[in-house]
Order: C-alpha cells, then structure tokens, then sequence
C-alpha cells in the first residue's frame, strides 16, 4: 500500500493568481502560454473556495511601460520582444483583439474568467519576480499568512526567503 504524504498544516492560507491576464493566456497573444487555458476551470474552482471561506487571494499581473527598460535584454530574454513599442505586451489601457473570445480587451487585464473581485489584492509588477518592487511580501507578512496556494500562467520567484509553505496549483 502506498501512503500519502503528510502535508504541513496551514492556518492562513493566500492564493497568489500569477499572470493570468490577457496577454498571456489568450489565443495569438504577444506572451502566450497555451496551457494556461487549461488551467482555468481548475483557477475558478480555486477562487470560489477561497472566496466562500473569505480567504486572501492576491492577483499580480506583469505590467509593461513605453521604452521599457527591459529591452536593453531583448538578445537574452525572447519574451522582452513582447513589450516593444509595436507590440505594447501587458500595457495597461492598451485594447486587443483576441481571437478565442472574439472581442478586445485590455492586454493586461486579469481574463474575464478569473476576474477579480472589488476586495480582491491587485499587484502589478515590472518583471518575472512577484516580490521585488511590490507590496506581497508586507501584504502576506501583515495577515499572518502561513502558506499559499501560486496558480496562474507565470511564476513567483525569490518564494525561497519565505518559510511558509508554497504549494503551486
């Protein structure tokens, strides 16, 4: 027989909802991630537990600036492509056709699907990192948070330095 592992217990759980925006998750967007759409039926069923328990949900979404300083590292990240000029990956207020929902949006706006709440935490940040040059750390440090639950397209990074418990959906 083959026993399941114990998992730690956890008080205060967060659900962190990384890059699950517009630009990322729909079909011929400029930072596709395919699979991503397929984690949305399982996101949802996520955020309703945590909404019906009045849980902490967290969505950071990568923000992109005209003459982005990232450029600089087009020939060592592909993805920096994304937020030329032309293209205005995750530019806030920039609308965009997408295919799969036959409609414009907002390229940086959470998906319709997974749409925050009023309540709900919105962080923006300027790179792959959730925790640098954003609120998370003090947000989850200030409720006394012990664990979280990432789910979304894009990762955290620098969780290493938390001794809570990180669990990705």
């Amino acid at each position: 027989m083959h026993h399941l592992q114990t998992l730690p217990m956890i008080d205060r759980p967060a659900l962190l909802v990384v890059d699950m925006q517009n630009d990322f998750v729909r079909a011929g967007a400029p930072f596709e991630v395919p699979a991503a759409r397929e984690t949305i039926p399982s996101q949802q069923r996520l955020l309703g537990a945590f909404r019906e328990h009045d849980l902490l949900i967290v969505f950071l979404q990568l923000v992109g600036i005209e003459n982005d300083p990232y450029l600089r590292m087009q020939d060592k990240f592909t993805w920096v492509r994304g937020l030329t000029d032309d293209i205005k990956g995750c530019r806030p207020g920039h609308l965009r056709y997408y295919a799969d929902i036959e409609a414009h949006r907002d390229c940086c706006a959470i998906i319709d699907e997974l749409a925050p709440t009023a309540d709900e935490v919105q962080l923006t940040k300027r790179g792959y990192g959730a925790f640098l040059g954003t609120a998370l750390d003090s947000i989850l440090r200030d409720r006394n948070i012990d664990g979280v639950i990432r789910a979304g397209s894009g990762k955290l990074h620098s969780q290493d330095k938390w001794n809570f418990c990180l669990t990705s959906a």
